[in-house]
């Protein structure tokens, strides 16, 4: 795309060659298409074509593309799809005889004092979805506080841990899983199950004294009371977990949750620890001072210490940053504080000293950040969702296929040029009633100089 619009530009080869100060054998070499501009070259040569917005944008994206392999580009392009769905409502299901049925089972197992269901729902379709949030919203109907245990296996030989559809079911378990409060485990077996599923019954949701078969592409489902047969898929249940991995979890308990981010940070050493939020979080613009001056404890102090050790990366919204800086109440992780003005003064200075350095703004047109939730991305190891201004309540992801990826997305949006990220630099001042049609490098618009 930069070889076409070099072509079509108005100003000389040799001017734009003059200006940018790239080789002269370079520069054609990238206009034949040859040759991939440097990210330092791309800026150069975009200062002196006057390109509009849009075409700067899509150009960005062409060259984001053409740097990295095809899997690597689709794989960013499902992280941002999973972001974005983070936000979106979740889709109503009309009820059906079929769930009913599991609202049946629902209310026997919990009269009978059953508070653990195991559920061997493997694929991410829109059949599995309807049968998860069957059972997850009759399960938080019927109160307490259940335990889901949900078993992942390919089908049939075919592979349903591909990129898109790993995502597609981290997304389901969080929407289904944000407003509640379940103990939910998830477990990958990473190969064809195994015992006693069968082809027209393959999906089974065990309780205590009964258990569902489910069918796979009919909506019959049948509910078992024989003791023997429910025993029996038990157990293989739970032989097969053995040898199964854990990759995501949910956790209700405020200390556990806090022991659990404590071990973490402590192993995490100086690998980057991604944070994405809907606001600038407070303790990294904190000190201990303003801590102990505000929460008055040694908990909090030591807390904050080994939060600010942290290798923290931040993304934030552009809205959160704005609301931050104008509200003197801070809500977060449980803490609701009026803050002194003078304080408020010096949190927002070493929050702009922040920003491009471990501070980053996206681009809310294109990344769209949960109002309610945090996320953590600690190292390699573990990415984690809690609810923003509470601490009761964790949504756990520990596969490779989930974090491999994100750290890649969060890797390459601070280290190379995307659209994805308004740099502090970027944003002008100036002028511009906001109806021309703005140009690359003029007022009002992006610069990445």
């Amino acid at each position: 795309m930069l070889s076409d619009l070099l072509s079509q530009a108005s100003e000389s080869k040799n001017y734009i060659i003059k200006e940018t100060g790239i080789d002269r054998s370079t520069f054609y070499q990238i206009l034949r298409g040859n040759r991939i501009a440097t990210e330092d070259q791309l800026k150069a040569i975009c200062q002196h074509i006057h390109l509009d917005s849009a075409s700067y944008e899509e150009l960005v994206d062409c060259y984001e593309r053409e740097r990295v392999d095809e899997k690597t580009y689709e794989q960013r392009q499902h992280v941002k799809r999973f972001f974005n769905s983070l936000s979106e409502d979740v889709p109503v299901i009309k009820k059906t005889k079929e769930s009913e049925l599991i609202s049946d089972f629902i209310a026997q197992e919990t009269a009978a004092g059953n508070d653990c269901y195991r559920l061997f729902l493997p694929s991410g379709s829109r059949r599995t979805t309807e049968l998860f949030w069957a059972v997850e919203n009759n399960i938080h109907t019927a109160g307490g506080v259940p335990d889901i245990r949900q078993l992942v296996a390919e089908e049939g030989g075919r592979r349903s841990g591909s990129s898109s559809n790993i995502y597609l079911r981290m997304a389901e378990w969080f929407s289904y899983l944000k407003d509640q409060m379940t103990r939910f485990h998830a477990y990958s077996l990473g190969k064809t199950m195994t015992g006693l599923n069968t082809i027209a019954f393959p999906y089974y949701i065990v309780g205590e004294k009964t258990m569902l078969l489910i069918s796979y592409s009919e909506k019959q489902v049948v509910m078992i009371h024989d003791q023997s047969v429910v025993n029996a898929y038990r157990n293989n249940f739970d032989k097969v977990l053995k040898d199964a991995v854990e990759i995501a979890s949910t956790d209700t308990d405020y200390v556990s949750i806090m022991q659990f981010f404590v071990r973490h940070w402590m192993t995490v050493g100086r690998e980057p620890v991604y944070l994405l939020t809907p606001r600038p979080c407070l303790w990294l613009c904190s000190t201990d001072e303003l801590v102990a001056k505000y929460l008055q404890t040694d908990e909090f102090i030591q807390y904050g210490q080994m939060y600010r050790n942290l290798n923290i990366l931040e993304f934030t919204t552009q809205t959160g940053l704005e609301n931050f800086r104008k509200d003197a109440r801070v809500q977060e992780a449980g803490v609701n504080l009026q803050i002194d003005a003078g304080d408020m003064r010096r949190v927002r200075r070493t929050l702009s000293e922040h920003r491009d350095r471990i501070s980053f703004v996206l681009n809310e047109d294109r990344v769209h950040v949960p109002k309610e939730w945090q996320m953590f991305l600690i190292g390699r190891q573990v990415a984690v969702f809690v609810p923003y201004d509470r601490t009761n309540y964790m949504i756990c992801f520990t596969s490779k296929e989930i974090i491999d990826p994100l750290a890649d997305w969060f890797e390459s949006r601070v280290r190379t040029l995307n659209n994805d990220i308004i740099r502090k630099k970027e944003v002008s001042r100036g002028g511009g009633n906001g109806n021309e049609q703005k140009k690359f490098g003029e007022e009002g618009t992006i610069r990445i100089d």
